[in-house]
């Protein structure tokens, strides 16, 4: 069943921490219900289409000097694990839902764009990530990087 979030949090009997999930508690339920023997193709498949969604739309992007831009994909797996893009929102939403692992996500999020910020400016020679590099908060938190520098 595919439901909005939007939609579920106007019901009497909504609950934030059964509706949103991190990415490491899905994977985990993955293994728990030994629903899935190679859970690290999931992770794989998902970067491949980013990858393609943000390669497609390379034309339509605009640089802004010295600012970043957010851009959240909302995905779907069918039963059989296969990852399928729904849509890319260019303004997702940063609330926390009161929930730590989103808090927590917000957190290293700002920590990261703060920390590339700053390198980029005072030391750009240093500055060497490319696109798909991995960069990981204090809390955990994992991110590809998607990088339009120039």
């Amino acid at each position: 069943m595919l439901t909005n979030y939007h939609v579920q949090v106007t019901r009497s009997d909504f609950s934030p921490a059964e509706a949103l999930w991190s990415f490491q508690q899905f994977m985990d339920y993955l293994k728990e219900e030994k629903l899935c023997r190679a859970c690290g193709d999931v992770e794989m498949q998902l970067a491949k289409i980013a990858r393609l969604v943000f390669d497609a739309g390379r034309q339509y992007y605009v640089r802004h000097p010295g600012s970043f831009q957010l851009v959240g994909l909302d995905f779907m797996v069918d039963a059989n694990l296969r990852p399928m893009f729904i849509e890319g929102n260019v303004s997702p939403g940063l609330g926390s839902h009161d929930l730590k692992w989103k808090k927590e996500l917000m957190d290293d999020l700002i920590s990261i764009m703060y920390q590339q910020v700053i390198l980029i400016a005072e030391r750009p020679d240093d500055f060497d990530m490319q696109i798909g590099d991995r960069i990981y908060g204090d809390n955990g938190n994992v991110r590809r990087f998607a990088v339009n520098v120039g």
